[in-house]
């Protein structure tokens, strides 16, 4: 979990869970991600994977409120048109 890779393993781990349909797995691994490393260069991309994850998997208020924490954070990012 300390390693250097760590971060950007729980973004693949979060990635793949959510790819295979697997959301409560996607979100676990994207809850972990946000605890220990908020202010990554991923962490856009892992908010991303965890809304996808809360919408897909049927929870739409904690998936709205994820979006709107994207566009509050990251209004610039290249990817901001897409979260709206």
């Amino acid at each position: 979990p300390k390693s250097d890779q760590a971060p950007v393993a729980r973004y693949m781990a979060g990635q793949t869970a959510l790819e295979l349909g697997k959301y409560a797995d996607a979100a676990k691994w994207t809850d972990e991600f946000l605890a220990e490393h908020k202010q990554h260069e991923l962490t856009p991309y892992v908010l991303f994977v965890s809304a996808e994850a809360a919408l897909l998997g049927d929870d739409a208020p904690k998936a709205a409120k994820v979006f709107d924490q994207l566009l509050k954070e990251f209004p610039q990012h290249p990817e901001a048109n897409t979260w709206k």
